[in-house]
C-alpha cells in the first residue's frame, strides 16, 4: 500500500512496527513472515481474551453482545493509521510524546492491514 501511494521509498525491504521491548526480534519478523503471523495471532489472541473478560464478567453481555464486541475489537486491529512524523531537527522544549504529537501528519487513516487481517482470520470464524 505505502508503495502505491509513494510513501516509501522503493528501496525499502519492509517495516516492523512494535514497542523497544521486542526489538531483539525485530530480525526475526523482519525475515520469517510465518513468525510474524504467529505474534499477530498470538497478540489478537490475548486482546480477544482480556475483552472476553471484561464483556463477561463485568458487563455481563450474551453471547450474541460478546460476539459482536469482539468482532468489533477485530476489526479495529486490524485497522491502522500510517502516520508521518516531521521533525523539525530540534530539542524538544516538552515532553517527548507532546512534540511527536505536534510534529505528527496521519497520512493515510484507516488503513486495513492485510497481513494482520490474514494472521487473525482463525480468529473470525
Amino acid at each position: 500500500f505505502l508503495r502505491e501511494k509513494n510513501a516509501i521509498d522503493e528501496k525499502a525491504k519492509g517495516a516492523i512496527v512494535m514497542g523497544e521491548t521486542h526489538a531483539g526480534k525485530a530480525g526475526i519478523y523482519m525475515h520469517d513472515k510465518d513468525e510474524r503471523d504467529k505474534a499477530i495471532l498470538a497478540y489478537a489472541k490475548h486482546i480477544v481474551t482480556i475483552a472476553d473478560t471484561i464483556a463477561g464478567e463485568q458487563y455481563h453481555f450474551s453471547d450474541e453482545k460478546k460476539t459482536e464486541f469482539t468482532k468489533g475489537i477485530l476489526d479495529n486491529l486490524v485497522r491502522m493509521n500510517v502516520v508521518k512524523i516531521t521533525d523539525p531537527d530540534e530539542t524538544p522544549k516538552e515532553p517527548l510524546l507532546w512534540y511527536v504529537q505536534k510534529n505528527q501528519d496521519i497520512a493515510f487513516p484507516h488503513i486495513v492491514s492485510k497481513q494482520v487481517e490474514n494472521a487473525i482470520k482463525s480468529l473470525r470464524m
